[in-house]
């Protein structure tokens, strides 16, 4: 029985083909983790160009955040899911709004986070402008 070495073909190929299906996925997601950091570093060299100062509704300073209903500066407006501030961005949805529009319907509104969008129970906690 001869095999005419067909055998060490059909898997020369085959390894052939998982070597190069591995080295494209490798490049593809090498390329979207590339293409994410750029975009985050564009949004920090944004929000560092406009050195935005952020008022905060626990600020005593600041006026009472949550009862703005339309928006008095262009600027970040930052939500938070529950309505607590929180330091590590986790519950937090930001958007980018201009003056004179209407927030007191946030599913309404496009957030930076595409997994805010059409949430409820939204409530405004922070203002940079």
């Amino acid at each position: 029985m001869k095999l005419n070495n067909r055998g060490f073909a059909i898997s020369a190929i085959l390894y052939a083909l998982l070597i190069l299906f591995t080295l494209t996925l490798i490049s593809l997601i090498t390329g979207l983790n590339s293409r994410n950091r750029i975009l985050e570093k564009s949004i920090e060299t944004i929000e560092r160009k406009y050195n935005w100062s952020c008022k905060y509704k626990d600020d005593p300073t600041a006026q009472n955040i949550s009862e703005i209903r339309t928006t008095q500066y262009r600027g970040k407006y930052i939500f938070s899911v529950d309505g607590e501030i929180s330091y590590d961005s986790s519950n937090e949805c930001s958007t980018y709004l201009e003056k004179s529009i209407d927030i007191r319907d946030p599913k309404e509104l496009i957030f930076t986070n595409p997994e805010c969008n059409n949430k409820e129970n939204l409530e405004l906690i922070a203002v940079c402008y």
